[in-house]
């Protein structure tokens, strides 16, 4: 409240090690938010959909392959209701660590549509952020690109479907 006390809180834990990386404020009021677990053989991204008392209306843990590990470190609602998550995506078949960009979406119930991966053989990519552009209907995912040799900044465009745009 105005005086810094404490409204509401709400623990999220399994039984590996979770991370929440990112709430948001959805169009009806209601909050999501976003975070991976990682567990010893690799990560499931998790979402969570929330009423302003934080009573839960949904949970979604997903995980799109056995060899991968993944991780969302943003989220955001998209005007027509579903919901986009930013983050990545890295193999652990090979001895390198080697990550592409995830953006992955789901219908406005949570139900998983589709994923697209970003990147560049042998490069490090990782979002951090994401917005959407109602105007434009864009998406704009920030994040870092690091090869052996430079770590740069990195940022994204795509259309509603995830289409990667050159600007």
């Amino acid at each position: 409240d105005a005086q810094g006390n404490l409204i509401h809180s709400y623990i999220y834990q399994s039984s590996y090690r979770d991370r929440i990386t990112d709430i948001n404020t959805t169009r009806d009021g209601n909050n999501l938010m976003c975070g991976y677990t990682a567990t010893p053989w690799n990560n499931d991204i998790f979402l969570f959909k929330f009423d302003t008392a934080l009573n839960a209306i949904w949970y979604v843990r997903e995980n799109n392959s056995s060899t991968h590990i993944n991780r969302a470190h943003a989220i955001c609602e998209l005007p027509n209701g579903s919901i986009v998550i930013a983050g990545g995506s890295s193999s652990h078949e090979s001895n390198e660590y080697i990550s592409d960009m995830l953006m992955y979406k789901f219908d406005s119930i949570g139900n998983p549509i589709g994923g697209v991966l970003y990147g560049q053989t042998g490069i490090y990519e990782m979002a951090y952020d994401l917005w959407a552009d109602p105007e434009s209907k864009k998406l704009y995912a920030s994040g870092e690109v690091n090869d052996q040799f430079n770590q740069l900044g990195l940022t994204i465009v795509a259309d509603s479907e995830m289409t990667m745009i050159d600007i």
